[in-house]
């Protein structure tokens, strides 16, 4: 005989729903429906007013619950902002719209110059609150459909939702650069750090997100060979002639 037992339970819109429900050919594991009664059906019209204001509070509840988790798992516990699975979210998002109105958007990757040197000389809580303002200055220099997302460790991207082409939106990055390089009050100190990034285009530099956050990538490498404090916008043919470097160049898939 077998051990499995029937669950029966009521979903969000309050219809049943049967798991493990025996069928003449056994138990069926999965989630099955039959004409789905409401739980105004089952309880009846009068009992049913009597429970609503607590069967809506429930559910409200596990709404709010699994809002939350969601939320969680896509956002920086530090910063609030999105996280890397968010952030490549975003960049299909960006692409598509490009693809839909035949135009081009863009991807910022940064990478805060020197910021060991703060972890190691104001410790971690000084160096978390300068991970936060950096992140609170980039929200403020972009547009509201554009997306700062903290990619990991001191790295950041943004997405540019819309750009007219490579100059426009090597005009951002240069901006993003002045604006991070301001400097910090820091719990009684005075805290300066530069910022280096690489700049992809879409449809230039890849069109999927994937590719696209790798050629920023890339192209952020290529400013830190230069010397940091800089920004590059990606060039394929530089990299294929620099090859000897690429075995150092970071995979985007990094664990924070």
């Amino acid at each position: 005989m077998s051990s499995f037992q029937e669950i029966a339970y009521f979903d969000g819109s309050e219809c049943l729903r049967f798991v493990n429900k025996l069928h003449p050919e056994g138990f069926s594991q999965s989630v099955g429906e039959r004409a789905s009664p409401t739980l105004k059906e089952v309880l009846g019209s009068e009992e049913y007013a009597k429970r609503k204001p607590h069967i809506e509070a429930a559910f409200a509840g596990q709404r709010v619950a699994f809002e939350r988790r969601m939320s969680a798992a896509l956002h920086d516990p530090l910063t609030g902002l999105p996280n890397r699975h968010l952030l490549a979210d975003r960049v299909s998002l960006a692409i598509a719209q490009a693809r839909r109105n035949t135009c081009a958007s863009a991807v910022v990757y940064l990478d805060l110059d020197g910021f060991k040197e703060v972890n190691d000389t104001l410790g971690h809580d000084a160096a978390d609150r300068l991970l936060e303002m950096v992140g609170q200055r980039l929200v403020a220099a972009v547009r509201e459909v554009d997306t700062v997302a903290r990619v990991g460790g001191d790295e950041f991207a943004v997405v540019l939702w819309q750009v007219n082409g490579a100059f426009d939106a090597a005009s951002v990055a240069s901006k993003l650069l002045k604006t991070v390089s301001k400097q910090y009050g820091v719990r009684g100190r005075t805290v300066k750090i530069t910022v280096s990034a690489g700049v992809a285009i879409y449809p230039a530099h890849g069109d999927d997100a994937a590719t696209l956050l790798k050629s920023a990538d890339l192209a952020l490498h290529q400013a830190k060979h230069s010397g940091k404090n800089a920004y590059r916008v990606f060039d394929g043919e530089t990299l294929l002639q620099r090859r000897g470097h690429l075995a150092a160049v970071r995979p985007f898939a990094r664990t924070p």
